[in-house]
């Protein structure tokens, strides 16, 4: 019930209004959230449910990303273990290895894990760079090594990552 609740409301959004959305809770929490005690009586009256109904809006139009992104996590990493990854090889990656300065640890596998079907995802933990079957029969190779180029630079921004995770959790918006 949730899932398609979110998913639906997902839809009923644009990129552009929930990006409107968000950029709106942000500043109204930065200016006029700071100044609510200052407010007269009247304008807080109405500022308090308008900021909690757009706050709410935000919220919920983005959280069907993060329900999709812990499905494919917990599905990849826990109930993924019979489903074994085919390495995937090629002469244009190991030169996009060097150009990007990839460590040679790095490995790029093809998975037929039903839980990991919808995207591509990168562990910048143990270097490896996970593509969904039907991607790789669906797609031209150019985008594939785009698509893997974009992956390599999750791992090329370990260290950076390593940094923002923490803050992420602490600072709003990072």
């Amino acid at each position: 019930m949730i899932p398609s609740l979110l998913r639906d409301l997902v839809d009923f959004f644009s990129f552009r209004i929930r990006r409107l959305l968000l950029w709106s809770s942000a500043v109204s929490s930065a200016t006029l959230g700071t100044y609510y005690w200052h407010m007269p009586g009247i304008v807080r009256l109405v500022f308090l449910p308008t900021y909690i109904v757009l706050i709410e809006l935000a919220f919920l139009s983005n959280s069907y990303f993060f329900v999709h992104l812990t499905r494919t996590a917990f599905g990849s990493l826990v109930l993924g273990r019979r489903y074994k990854p085919v390495p995937y090889a090629d002469s244009e990656i190991d030169a996009l290895k060097q150009t990007m300065r990839i460590p040679k640890k790095t490995k790029v596998y093809v998975t037929d894990n039903p839980h990991a079907q919808r995207s591509a995802f990168t562990n910048v933990f143990s270097s490896k760079v996970y593509l969904p079957i039907n991607w790789i029969q669906r797609f031209h190779k150019s985008e594939i090594i785009a698509i893997i180029a974009h992956e390599f630079g999750h791992i090329s921004d370990v260290g950076d990552s390593q940094l923002k995770l923490p803050l992420s959790w602490v600072l709003p918006m990072d």
